[in-house]
């Protein structure tokens, strides 16, 4: 295993992590991509989804892939067996508003076939390869979102 792959291992099993990226990567992000530049070198988004119970705007830093020519995103919550809440509001409403650098755009996300899930699955087992470890503890489905232009 390389040295990025045990130190986004580390990172990305570490307590600490999650607050820090949910809470500090937005404003990151919003400031960077006032001048089209983003707070990792991964390919990240912010992704506004409506709060199920709440109603609310809620907003999420996502690493993203492309999946011919849509950004996808993947709800591993970290490895925790219960899916993160952006994807359970998207269960609930799928529309929704993605943030790629400069770019603000509407969307409708839908969960990717079982003939999408592996490739896409293994494109971001590439870049981040945490998530194979987040897959096997989590324990459950892992669902991949795919955000397709709103109609």
């Amino acid at each position: 295993m390389g040295l990025y792959a045990s130190v986004a291992r580390w990172v990305g099993d570490k307590p600490w992590f999650r607050p820090v990226a949910r809470n500090v990567l937005p404003v990151v992000d919003r400031v960077l991509g006032r001048v089209g530049l983003r707070a990792t070198p991964w390919p990240t988004m912010i992704l506004t989804t409506t709060g199920r119970r709440s109603g609310e705007a809620r907003d999420t830093p996502l690493y993203f892939v492309d999946h011919l020519g849509r950004p996808a995103v993947i709800g591993t919550n970290y490895g925790k067996t219960v899916e993160p809440n952006w994807s359970l509001n998207l269960r609930h409403d799928s529309t929704c508003v993605i943030k790629t650098g400069r770019r603000t755009e509407h969307r409708r996300a839908r969960l990717a076939t079982s003939d999408e899930w592996e490739p896409i699955f293994a494109r971001f087992a590439a870049f981040y390869p945490a998530y194979r470890d987040y897959r096997e503890r989590a324990g459950r489905d892992i669902p991949i979102w795919v955000f397709e232009p709103d109609a």
